[in-house]
């Protein structure tokens, strides 16, 4: 949980800091694969598979030298190759077309275009790859692939990859990631990518990431990242963040964040913060905050800060305004409040109704102002007191 109180320390964050492995391929071929038969991923126990069969390499092949027109389970074909469903095929060079989920197949390589009317599965494809249900890729995933429900690489995903449901990546993702559910990368994800429901990333994310509902990186966030509810990263936050409810830094916000209720970063934050209930930071606050109701500072506050009701940090260098209270040890700028409470030393201008200050070191103008380190008639006094050094 979050301790938002300034300078309390902070317990076990919402995510862990030990990096963990997200099985996301079987989930996700579950979902949008369900013609796909037991491609067999990393992930997977390899004593629980069944013993393989000898493929049967047989097709009509219509060319030289393995060059042509090949219609059937040919091993190694360049040119058209048109088959029902693939087994144990190793390389295709040109067009390859299935009609049934392959079978065995997760160590085939094409370079060219491959359309599957389920979908293509293979090791590595290169170019266009489109799947009439989903598209799966052991290794890897380079150039343009499309996919009606998802598109699953066990190991990097380079290019354009386009699905209606799940775009998933074990390993990581590079380029324009869209899908109408989810785009999940088990590691990092850089790019522009765009999840109905959510952009998640296990380790980095940079780009434009946008999520209906979220955008999650377990490590930093850098770039353009909007979550319809909240922006969260486990690492640093960078550039610019928009989150419906929150935006969230498990270590600095730096950049633009804009939240319907709350920004909270568990280290510095520096930059615009704009909110509607509050922003709170565990380390230093500098640029400029505002809050409909209180800004907070584990540290210091550095620069501009407006809160509806509370301003609180125990330095404030600037301007500081609230229409309750600002509170704080040290003050050095102008503070503008109903009750500006300086329990340590007051450096500058304060305004409000009541001003309280341990020890003045400029004017205070308010209805009742308290300058401890006055003496006598001097110490509480009407509209305005003064302590010069």
């Amino acid at each position: 949980m979050w301790n938002l109180r300034p300078g309390a320390s902070v317990g076990t964050p919402f995510y862990s800091t030990e990096p963990r492995m997200v099985r996301v391929a079987p989930a996700a071929l579950a979902l949008a694969l369900p013609l796909i038969r037991g491609v067999p991923l990393a992930a997977q126990d390899s004593t629980h598979q069944e013993p393989r069969r000898p493929p049967g390499y047989h097709a009509l092949n219509l060319g030289v030298g393995g060059v042509g027109l090949s219609i059937g389970n040919s091993r190694r074909w360049t040119g058209l190759r048109i088959n029902v469903q693939d087994n144990q095929v190793e390389r295709v060079n040109g067009i390859g077309i299935t009609i049934w989920t392959p079978k065995d197949n997760e160590g085939m390589e094409l370079n060219g275009l491959a359309v599957g009317v389920t979908g293509p599965v293979g090791g590595r494809f290169t170019g266009v790859t489109i799947g009439g249900v989903g598209a799966v890729a052991n290794r890897e995933f380079r150039g343009l692939t499309i996919a009606s429900l998802g598109v699953v690489s066990n190991g990097d995903m380079n290019g354009i990859n386009l699905s209606g449901l799940g775009t998933v990546a074990n390993r990581n993702m590079r380029g324009v990631n869209i899908a109408g559910l989810g785009v999940v990368a088990n590691r990092d994800m850089d790019g522009i990518n765009v999840g109905g429901l959510a952009a998640v990333a296990n380790r980095r994310m940079r780009g434009a990431n946008i999520g209906g509902l979220a955008v999650v990186a377990n490590g930093s966030l850098y770039g353009v990242s909007a979550g319809g509810l909240a922006t969260v990263t486990n690492g640093d936050l960078g550039g610019i963040a928009l989150g419906g409810l929150a935006v969230v830094a498990n270590r600095s916000i730096r950049g633009v964040s804009v939240s319907g209720l709350a920004i909270v970063a568990n280290g510095p934050n520096t930059g615009l913060d704009v909110a509607g209930l509050a922003i709170v930071s565990d380390g230093p606050m500098g640029g400029v905050a505002i809050a409909g109701l209180a800004v907070v500072a584990g540290r210091r506050i550095r620069g501009l800060a407006i809160g509806g009701a509370h301003v609180e940090a125990p330095l404030i260098q600037g301007l500081a305004v609230s229409a309750i209270r600002t509170r704080t040890w040290d003050m050095r700028g102008v503070s503008i409040a109903g009750y500006n409470r300086m329990k340590g030393d007051q450096f500058g201008l304060a305004i409000g109704v009541y001003n309280y200050a341990k020890r003045l070191h400029g004017v205070q103008l308010g209805l009742i102002n308290n300058a401890r380190n006055n003496h006598g008639l001097l110490r509480v006094l009407p509209l305005v007191n003064v302590h010069l050094d």
